[in-house]
């Protein structure tokens, strides 16, 4: 049986702040259950599908089942869900919450979610202690654009807050003016982000490139965006 989950709408994609930092936010973005029972009544009917719970070794598995034909069978996919660690006293509620979504991925709907970018969002931040916080705690962060080519990847993504300004927007503009790339708009946490002192980042691209930043054209400087990406997503992985 093979269902086509068609991708996720701008509006179906929530915005969490994850952590903060003197320039500004790293966020991650992500869908609800809510999304997957919607997007599973749409695609193959409320009477077609079902979910079931488990606690295995102490582990809470949810399985989402699917007809394929009226009268035949459910199909089961089954994942684990972790507690909720924002949400005191509501930890099982979201552990439960969580292995719905997860089995969700097993199906593909959302799936797309694990070809995002870093989400980096430029938003004012203030020092708190040692750390940073974000300075306006209540605000929120919409999803106000995503794209994807033909491999279901996401290749367009912009957040806006609640007032409509974009704080991030993936790819990023090229610097204007042509000729060579400036940086392509490369930022403090476009290196900090995996660890790097910009003094690092100039000499890893020098060893790999044999020129300097600066010298880069834009699709030079769009793959070193990349790797520095993909360097991330590996270390928190």
């Amino acid at each position: 049986m093979e269902k086509k989950f068609r991708l996720l709408k701008a509006e179906e994609i929530e915005v969490r702040v994850k952590q903060a930092t003197e320039k500004g936010v790293s966020a991650l973005i992500y869908k609800t259950s809510r999304v997957d029972m919607d997007i599973l009544d749409e695609t193959v009917g409320a009477e077609n599908w079902a979910d079931d719970y488990r606690e295995i070794h102490g582990n809470l598995y949810c399985g989402i089942g699917i007809r394929p034909a009226p009268g035949e069978p459910f199909v089961w996919k089954w994942d684990c869900g972790i507690e909720s660690r924002e949400d005191a006293g509501n930890e099982k509620k979201g552990e439960a919450s969580d292995a719905f979504k997860r089995a969700g991925f097993k199906w593909g709907i959302g799936r797309e979610l694990y070809t995002a970018p870093f989400v980096f969002l430029s938003v004012p931040t203030v020092k708190d202690g040692g750390r940073y916080k974000p300075k306006d705690p209540f605000a929120r962060y919409d999803v106000a654009e995503i794209g994807y080519d033909g491999a279901r990847r996401i290749n367009r993504l912009v957040v806006a807050d609640g007032r409509g300004r974009t704080v991030f927007e993936y790819p990023r503009k090229p610097a204007k003016g042509g000729g060579k790339c400036r940086n392509c708009g490369l930022q403090p946490e476009d290196w900090e982000k995996i660890g790097y002192t910009e003094e690092m980042l100039e000499e890893a691209v020098e060893s790999r490139l044999g020129k300097r930043i600066a010298d880069l054209d834009e699709g030079e400087c769009a793959r070193l965006r990349e790797w520095l990406d993909k360097v991330y997503e590996k270390r928190n992985s």
